[in-house]
């Protein structure tokens, strides 16, 4: 059975007041408003193993489980001093190490794709080339006043029984 997924964006925001995220998927607004933040000043680098989900993209129709693909993303940052952006998670996904493929619950959330979900990123119109770990994603950093625009991609997830 095909169900439709949630998504969850990691990172972390900073500034000591809130910084207000606006994210577009496909031309669709998905999300907008406030994240709380870390009062304290810019990290660099940054560190996302303490990140939290700054926002979700909660059941939605764009991401059933027999979708694979990417779609145009956009994220604008304001106020506060911005967003550090970093792993993209997903329910109802197949464990990438797995051999078994038990499909996770919908209330397991897995990396969405298998490196950096993010590609052809864009921020204020400069294209950013860096050299990608080849697992995980890459932090992205979105200061206040600022957008970031990419192709978010998704790896096929698991139907239900």
């Amino acid at each position: 059975m095909i169900q439709n997924r949630t998504l969850q964006f990691i990172g972390l925001a900073y500034g000591s007041t809130p910084v207000t995220v606006t994210a577009q998927i496909n031309g669709t607004t998905v999300f907008s408003g406030e994240v709380s933040t870390i009062d304290t000043p810019w990290p660099e680098p940054t560190d996302l193993s303490s990140g939290n989900v700054l926002f979700s993209v909660t059941d939605s129709s764009l991401f059933p489980t027999n979708f694979a693909g990417s779609y145009p993303m956009t994220i604008t940052a304001s106020n506060g001093l911005g967003i550090v952006l970093g792993d993209v998670l997903s329910n109802w996904m197949f464990p990438a190490d797995s051999t078994n493929f038990v499909p996770t619950l919908p209330t397991k959330f897995l990396n969405c794709y298998n490196g950096d979900p993010r590609t052809n990123v864009v921020i204020d119109g400069v294209p950013q080339t860096v050299t990608r770990p080849p697992n995980g994603a890459w932090y992205w950093t979105v200061r206040s006043g600022s957008t970031l625009t990419c192709d978010l991609n998704v790896i096929l997830g698991c139907p239900t029984s």
